[in-house]
């Protein structure tokens, strides 16, 4: 199974970029990406722009509809996944700056943000999946292993790990700080201001 990430940002009239997941994923059942009047064949031929021809190139592989996609709105967590290959929504929603290309999903589950691990609320803070628009979660590598772990366990209700180090990568970057002033601490070693409280 795989695992992404969607960011779905836009801009008001004002040109302020906001938060767009619960208009997109809650109200309208869609996972959007935008970029501008591009067409997915364009996409596809020019390899180009790179995240939007990943979002398109993957939904075309076989395993697409069995994979998962978080989106964190203002307030909530979205683990959905796809109905379908990525298309053209121009008919069903005019947009004038932009082709809207997307998928209709089946929203597995939905959870207050702050109900959910850490490692996973926190998820926007890494710089490689908090700033694309759509992103790959790596399952190989370890790093973002608390995050598929994290995920798993609010799909199934249980996880499970096989050593010491795959716990520690459970553990958000604010956990895992407090983990190492805490045994530090123990050393007899002074560490000026953590985070205890999370």
């Amino acid at each position: 199974m795989e695992y992404y990430i969607l960011n779905i940002k836009r801009e008001d009239e004002n040109g302020h970029r906001f938060n767009a997941v619960d208009k997109w994923i809650s109200d309208v059942g869609i996972a959007p990406i935008f970029f501008g009047k591009s067409s997915i064949e364009s996409i596809m031929r020019d390899h180009n722009p790179r995240i939007a021809y990943l979002f398109c190139s993957e939904s075309f592989k076989e395993s697409w509809k069995q994979s998962v996609i978080v989106s964190l709105g203002e307030t909530d967590l979205y683990l959905y996944s796809p109905l379908e290959s990525v298309k053209e929504y121009n008919e069903e929603f005019p947009d004038s700056k932009d082709n809207i290309k997307g998928c209709r999903i089946f929203i597995k589950k939905k959870f207050a943000i702050k109900d959910v691990p850490l490692v996973l609320s926190t998820i926007k803070s890494n710089a490689y999946l908090g700033r694309g628009t759509f992103q790959k979660i790596p399952r190989k590598g370890g790093s973002f292993g608390g995050n598929i772990c994290a995920i798993k366990y609010l799909l199934d209700g249980h996880v499970s790990v096989d050593n010491l180090e795959q716990y520690l990568f459970c553990l958000s970057s604010l956990e895992f700080e407090t983990l190492v002033a805490k045994l530090l601490e123990e050393k007899g070693f002074f560490v000026p201001a953590y985070h205890e409280d999370f």
